[in-house]
């Protein structure tokens, strides 16, 4: 996506010096604020990019299995102590597609499977 973006913006520079080259649009304030604001945006996508493929380059250690242990430990804990909400929220997301509230009711709308698997009734 970031390099799609990267590309429409190179495009549109490239249209405007076109212009201005062929003398179909001159360049005034407006416009050199115009390019200025895309050639920023173009270097920050290019930053991004450069830092997220340099990210997939990592080596990610593999799971072992006291790390599998310590998560099924852990999990539990977090989800139910309530001190750290982003934890049960994320995966809340993981396991709930939607949920629709009304008419006194609660309708959770997900992969039936998971969500019986996770539920503690």
């Amino acid at each position: 996506m970031l390099k799609t973006e990267a590309k429409d913006i190179d495009a549109r520079l490239t249209n405007l010096w076109d212009q201005i080259g062929r003398n179909d649009l001159e360049l005034d304030d407006v416009g050199r604020r115009l390019i200025q604001s895309l050639q920023a945006k173009r270097a920050s996508l290019g930053q991004n990019t450069e830092r997220l493929e340099a990210s997939r380059q990592t080596p990610i250690r593999p799971l072992q299995k006291r790390d599998l242990t310590r998560l099924a430990n852990e999990a539990p804990r977090r989800l139910t102590n309530g001190s750290e909400p982003c934890f049960a929220r994320a995966y809340l997301r993981a396991l709930v597609e939607r949920v629709t509230i009304g008419n006194g009711r609660v309708h959770i709308r997900g992969n039936n499977l998971v969500l019986l698997k996770h539920a503690r009734l």
